[in-house]
């Protein structure tokens, strides 16, 4: 045994040196600093009324990644002490998004706030929140203006409650893309402090129109309007403000209250086109066709009241576009028929002043006058001043009686206008005689004298005999001068009166491998470009005018997303779990369900679920692909900048399948820009969402591509 520990001895003695030299960089790592901790933010909700704490309170922490571009980097609830803690490894500002909700009231029952902090790796930021009691408002239909054919795309709702106004970090405006798709809010839900008189200011943009109004305050609009439209508003907290409990829901049809701010906007144009219209009638300007559109205007406007108290709010609003349209058609005009008509009376006093003074100069001899004697001394008084002047007065009288631009003018300026215009006029006939003569002398090479007349003297000369002969020859002068005037005004009125309206139709019979229902047919407007064909939006009016054309009995409009290319999403789909996975969206499809059934049989390929319904908006249709990537079933919601809900999944190849009426697939295209060549093909279905028309229109970039008509008779 001696010789054995002896032996293990010597072995660990060798080894020694081995061991510490391995050990002490191993050391060395493991005592050199740490990299600097994440960011922590940690902090208390309350309820601001009873100064609870509120737990189960969701938290939501994003990184600002642009000024415009945020991510979520982490969610958390409180406790029941009502305090979390979310840490981050990112530096910079970030927003903190405080959501709180009881499962059993249908609203939601406190109003979120939001914070902007800047964080530093290892700083930590605190903040104690504080919540109202809130009730939910929600903003039903869609939002049009008569000055544009589509709804409005992008609308902003500020909460107005003048007993507590809403201040920092409580959210008062509701309805931005980027801050609903955050929070997991409907696009039209606006959150008011409960127990407390609201209203609700609403901005809304179509295209480059842009108006505000204000819903359940005194809107000022709704007086003036026919019977019984104005009862909802107020000045005062009365019947004019909501006053909701916490927790309730209230729907508001904020497209009955656009077309009440729109029936003002077309009031006041037609209430200027009648202004306009008397004063042109009044005034002598031949208004029968301004008249008429005036008059068609208030006709509309009737059966636009009509169909308000119908409940028929989009044929109200399409009355009203046609009335907004026919009156500033007709107060344009009238404007520009008045500026026309005053300019007229000015120019047109130059042009007399020249015609009076050839005139006399052509009829009327120069030494025409009388001859005054005064003693020895003779004066010649010439008669052609007073010959011009009476020409002159004659012409004015008579322009100022026939025409009625005159009367729009200042008797001063029009008189002062007239003798300027006569000055002018005389000084510029005169003005080539003031001229003198000049002659050159010279000798020619055979010694004789010539003399040359300068180019100038020639003009005045050649002038001059002109003059003499038309003098002597006066009534054929006059003859052909009044031929002239004549053909001039005749050409002039011929060329004046040419006003048509109306479509220019091209009939065709396109060959469609499929055959159309009988007494359908489809309506689109093609464009061929270089590489394919693309198809333009068909504008509302034209619609509204197929519905109105004899025999035609039903319009079905179909909207979609347009081609567009394949690396540029309309959009990103994802659950409302919470799990967060995203899925492109490229393409959107808009149908009337009721009226697209017997022409596009898509609930034959719906293997799960139903067939959405006509007033279902917040309702959608996805493939089974796309139900597979986001891991959802019928009944459950995802958020595509709103909430919708799922109510049935379809086939991918059967739907694939699905032909359009003019032979194509009913797919959205898309454009691929990677190959060398770019082409067009189908978008897949597991990219795309199904929903009604006027959900689907809400979107930019989707527009009413085609639309399928029934023919009667």
């Amino acid at each position: 045994m001696f010789r054995v520990s002896l032996i293990a001895f010597l072995l660990l003695t060798s080894l020694l040196p081995l061991l510490l030299f391995i050990a002490i960089p191993r050391a060395q790592v493991s005592a050199a600093p740490s990299p600097p901790e994440a960011g922590t933010i940690v902090g208390y909700v309350f309820d601001s009324s009873s100064h609870k704490p509120l737990p189960k309170a969701r938290i939501l922490l994003f990184y600002a990644q642009t000024s415009y571009r945020r991510s979520l980097i982490a969610s958390s609830y409180t406790d029941s002490l009502g305090s979390f803690l979310l840490k981050t490894g990112y530096e910079g500002w970030h927003r903190v998004y405080v959501l709180a909700d009881l499962s059993e009231s249908p609203g939601i029952d406190y109003v979120p706030c939001s914070w902007d902090v800047y964080i530093q790796r290892g700083s930590m930021a605190s903040y104690t929140f504080n919540l109202i009691p809130a009730a939910t408002i929600f903003l039903k239909g869609e939002i049009r203006f008569v000055e544009s054919p589509s709804p409005a795309s992008d609308w902003r709702f500020t909460v107005l409650s003048p007993e507590k106004p809403l201040a920092a970090p409580s959210i008062a405006l509701y309805g931005m893309v980027q801050e609903a798709y955050e929070l997991g809010l409907n696009r039209s839900y606006a959150i008011v402090p409960a127990d407390v008189p609201v209203g609700i200011r609403v901005w809304a943009r179509s295209g480059s129109i842009a108006h505000e109004f204000t819903l359940g305050a005194d809107a000022g609009y709704g007086y003036g309007y026919g019977s019984g439209y104005g009862s909802g508003y107020g000045s005062g907290y009365g019947s004019g403000y909501y006053r909701l409990s916490q927790g309730s829901f209230l729907e508001v049809e904020v497209d009955k209250e656009a077309i009440l701010f729109n029936a003002v906007l077309v009031r006041r144009i037609l209430d200027g086109a009648l202004e306009s219209l008397l004063r042109a009638e009044d005034t002598g300007f031949l208004v029968v066709a301004e008249r008429q559109d005036v008059l068609r205007s208030l006709g509309f406007v009737d059966s636009a009241q009509l169909y308000l108290k119908q409940g028929r709010y989009y044929d109200a609003y399409a009355c009203l576009r046609r009335a907004w349209m026919l009156g500033s058609d007709a107060s344009q005009k009238l404007q520009s028929l008045f500026e026309e008509g005053r300019n007229s009376a000015y120019v047109l006093t130059i042009f007399f002043a020249l015609t009076s003074i050839a005139l006399i100069y052509l009829l009327v001899e120069r030494t025409l006058g009388i001859e005054v004697a005064l003693g020895r001394r003779r004066t010649f008084l010439s008669l052609t001043p007073l010959f011009l002047a009476l020409a002159y007065g004659a012409m004015l009288a008579a322009f100022f009686i026939a025409f009625p631009g005159c009367r729009l003018v200042p008797p001063i300026h029009f008189i002062l206008m007239a003798l300027v215009s006569l000055g002018f006029g005389y000084g510029a006939m005169r003005l080539p005689g003031l001229f003198e003569e000049r002659k050159g002398r010279g000798r020619g090479r055979d010694g004789t004298q010539w003399r040359s007349l300068a180019l100038k003297s020639a003009i005045i000369t050649s002038f001059s005999i002109a003059a003499r002969n038309l003098r002597r020859r006066r009534l054929r002068t006059g003859l052909t001068l009044a031929t002239v005037a004549i053909m001039a005004f005749g050409f002039i009125t011929t060329t004046s009166i040419a006003a048509g309206r109306g479509l220019v139709l091209n009939t065709f019979r396109p060959l469609l491998p499929k055959p159309l229902p009988e007494g359908w047919l489809i309506v689109e407007d093609v464009q061929a470009g270089e590489m394919f064909v693309t198809y333009r939006e068909l504008s509302e009016n034209f619609i509204l005018w197929l519905g109105g054309q004899p025999n035609v009995t039903r319009v079905v409009p179909k909207a979609e997303s347009p081609i567009h290319p394949d690396n540029s999403a309309l959009g990103y789909a994802r659950t409302a779990s919470g799990d967060f996975a995203e899925v492109p969206i490229h393409g959107i499809i808009g149908i009337k369900p009721s009226l697209q059934a017997d022409l596009m049989p898509i609930k034959a390929t719906i293997v799960k679920g139903d067939y959405i319904k006509d007033d279902e908006n917040d309702g959608i249709l996805i493939s089974s692909k796309l139900a597979e990537l986001l891991k959802v079933d019928v009944g459950d919601s995802i958020i595509f900048e709103s909430k919708y809900r799922i109510v049935g999944i379809f086939d991918d190849d059967a739907f694939k399948s699905l032909l359009d009426a003019n032979g194509d697939t009913i797919l959205p295209k898309l454009l691929n820009v990677a190959s060398e060549v770019p082409f067009v093909y189908d978008c897949p279905p597991s990219s795309l969402i199904v929903m009604t028309l006027e959900e689907a229109l809400k979107f930019p970039m989707v527009g009413i591509l085609s639309v399928s008509v029934r023919m009667e008779g």
